[in-house]
């Protein structure tokens, strides 16, 4: 199995793990929403998801889906006060 391809495949599983509950009640970004929300092309998030890196997603069938609380957890932990904490990638 391709590197990509495993990380997908945990980053799927991560999401499966959830409790059937939270799942219920959970607000999905799509991928053009979060492109939006940081002014960013969907592309850029596509190459991100392919590196491995970035927000942790769902897919459901071929569809790409943000939990709201992992985006708002992503921009939480890659916010910086100073240039010299290496930056904000996506703002």
């Amino acid at each position: 199995m391709k590197n990509h391809d495993q990380k997908s495949l945990r980053r799927i599983e991560e999401c499966n793990d959830s409790p059937p509950q939270k799942a219920q009640s959970e607000v999905f970004l799509t991928e053009q929403q979060l492109a939006q929300r940081w002014n960013i092309s969907r592309k850029k998030l596509q190459a991100d998801r392919w590196k491995g890196g970035g927000v942790a997603y769902c897919k459901f069938g071929r569809a790409v889906r943000f939990k709201l609380s992992d985006v708002l957890a992503f921009e939480s932990a890659n916010t910086h006060r100073h240039t010299s904490d290496g930056g904000c990638d996506h703002a």
